[in-house]
């Protein structure tokens, strides 16, 4: 029998191959059956944002990358949906997730990086 964090690699290993194939739909579609297995994991729901992302399904992406922040509220996630709010031009949102990363992490270099390039964006 394999073990859960097993099955977690093993599917995420298979979303990430059918990714890097850009077979968008079944990678959503493996992602959402891993989902429906492991409802509390914040890698799958990362995976399916970013495919989300890639086919420019944004409303979609936004969602799963608020779940993956409620489930491993860490700084590195705080920064990964940072980054999301960054190309989505909702800085704002980006420099709140920076705050969280560097309250978190305070000597979190890229936190601190990532705050100013929002600051300097929001200012354009």
């Amino acid at each position: 029998m394999i073990h859960t964090n097993e099955s977690i690699a093993l599917l995420a290993l298979h979303i990430g191959k059918l990714t890097i194939q850009r077979d968008y739909a079944q990678a959503i579609e493996a992602a959402n059956t891993a989902i429906i297995a492991f409802p509390d994991c914040a890698n799958i729901y990362a995976q399916r944002a970013t495919l989300f992302v890639l086919v420019e399904r944004d409303d979609k992406a936004r969602l799963d990358f608020d779940t993956m922040v409620q489930l491993q509220p860490t700084a590195a996630r705080y920064l990964r949906r940072a980054g999301f709010f960054m190309q989505t031009g909702d800085y704002l949102e980006a420099m709140q997730d920076c705050y969280e990363a560097s309250r978190l992490e305070p000597y979190n270099h890229h936190a601190e990086v990532s705050l100013e390039a929002a600051q300097k964006l929001m200012e354009l």
